[in-house]
């Protein structure tokens, strides 16, 4: 917050300082506007060619006229802030989340993996439970991920196969080792991952499992022609806009008040 509001703002002087900060160029840009208004106001009706019992109406008019404009220039400050704000906080909340699914593929080697059939028959081996344990860890460590898996990616397909994900053998929404994914030809995040092999996201987007903002990485550099080991994790799209509205409104209100 420090960094986008510089505390100026006592109108000591007609212009904010150089680079001044959000909140600064808004409230010059208030006061202007309504001294402009103000001005015309005053050029177009003369108090002097109004009648005495009429100057008492004509002033109060006046300044519910001033307080209108000032409301309404304020509002629309305060809304553009937000969207600027609800912007912003998108483009953070992706960058962040590119970052943590780049994290956690660095805790899977692409030999174990490649070990793995991606069948039923992975189920119960000791290279199995590994990686899926590990996928259980890392989606402790932050509540606001929801899933955290592994896919197969064929060279020549549009499709993805389960390798694992982070849910407990006991739920209902495990996805088992052969599983296909049938969102996949409809995701771009994936799809833009399996063709240029660079980071991605999406969302928010809806499965079989919900609706979720999901970010992708790759496990590794793999060569021309090998099957790609990606790594994706889900955000509730609700948790999502939570956190946008959130920030937006909470410029907006400051710009308010």
């Amino acid at each position: 917050e420090q960094n986008r509001f510089c505390g100026w703002g006592s109108m000591a002087s007609a212009e904010p300082p150089t680079g001044g900060c959000l909140r600064c160029w808004l409230t010059v840009a208030t006061f202007a506007a309504l001294k402009v208004a103000l001005k015309r106001a005053a050029g177009f009706i003369s108090p002097a060619s109004v009648p005495r019992r009429s100057r008492a109406m004509l002033y109060f008019f006046i300044r519910r006229s001033s307080l209108a404009l000032s409301a309404a220039v304020i509002f629309i400050a305060g809304s553009v802030a937000g969207y600027w704000r609800f912007v912003q906080t998108r483009t953070e909340v992706l960058a962040q989340l590119v970052t943590t699914a780049e994290r956690c593929a660095v805790a899977f080697e692409p030999g174990e993996l490649n070990r793995l059939s991606a069948t039923r028959a992975d189920l119960g081996t000791p290279a199995y439970a590994s990686v899926k344990d590990r996928l259980m860890r890392l989606q402790a460590v932050d509540p606001s991920v929801r899933f955290v898996y592994l896919f197969r990616h064929v060279p020549g397909a549009t499709g993805v196969t389960f390798l694992a994900d982070s849910e407990s053998p006991e739920s209902k929404d495990i996805s088992l080792p052969g599983d296909d994914y049938p969102e996949a030809p409809a995701s771009p995040g994936l799809q833009e991952i399996i063709a240029t092999g660079r980071s991605s996201t999406e969302g928010p987007l809806e499965d079989t499992f919900g609706s979720w903002v999901t970010g992708y990485a790759l496990v590794g550099t793999p060569a021309p022609g090998e099957p790609q080991s990606i790594l994706g994790l889900d955000i509730e799209a609700n948790h999502w806009y939570r956190t946008l509205w959130t920030a937006a409104l909470g410029t907006a209100g400051y710009v308010w008040m």
